[in-house]
């Protein structure tokens, strides 16, 4: 871990301690605390169960909404060519789906006891990692969740019908039947 990391998750155990008095070196916006993606990433656990997040490309980005260009999964792969290599005809060509995305921002809050503020041997650093990943975990699921109920329904009535579903989902999600 970074020393500039560590010092901004001391910032953020201080501003707990001190029940939102302590800003210093905290970025506050409309009086929430904004926790920046460093520390949240710090938190991340490894070997954590796989959920619907785990499932879904994440692809950054500075912009608050937009389009993003998208190779369609079909030609998303490398063709065998021969040693008499011949130009790339029009349907060899990489087909793209333009996706419009929207960065939506939530706000929450973390209870603490007046105990564990009170109490210095109480690993607060830990306690606030587990539950911001927590939320973090929980509000993404919610948010895919209300997508994938968009998605259309398939049936499946035999072990031919799973596995041809099984075969639309992108291989590089590791999923197996």
């Amino acid at each position: 871990m970074t020393t500039n990391l560590v010092k901004q998750k001391e910032n953020l155990e201080a501003y707990i301690r001190s029940t939102g008095y302590n800003t210093r070196g905290m970025n506050v916006e409309n009086n929430h605390v904004l926790i920046e993606k460093p520390i949240l990433d710090s938190y991340e656990d490894e070997h954590q169960r796989k959920e619907l997040v785990d499932l879904v490309n994440v692809i950054e980005t500075r912009t608050r909404g937009g389009k993003y260009e998208v190779t369609d999964f079909e030609s998303d792969s490398l063709q065998e060519i021969s040693e008499n290599f011949v130009e790339r005809t029009e349907s060899d060509k990489k087909k793209t789906i333009s996706v419009d995305y929207l960065v939506k921002l939530f706000s929450g809050k973390l209870d603490f006891s007046q105990e564990q503020l009170d109490d210095g041997q109480y690993n607060l650093t830990d306690f606030l990692g587990k539950k911001i990943i927590k939320l973090k975990r929980r509000t993404r699921n919610r948010e895919i969740g209300k997508i994938l109920q968009t998605a259309k329904v398939q049936t499946a009535t035999s072990l031919d019908d799973l596995k041809s579903i099984v075969s639309l989902i992108n291989p590089e999600r590791n999923v197996s039947i």
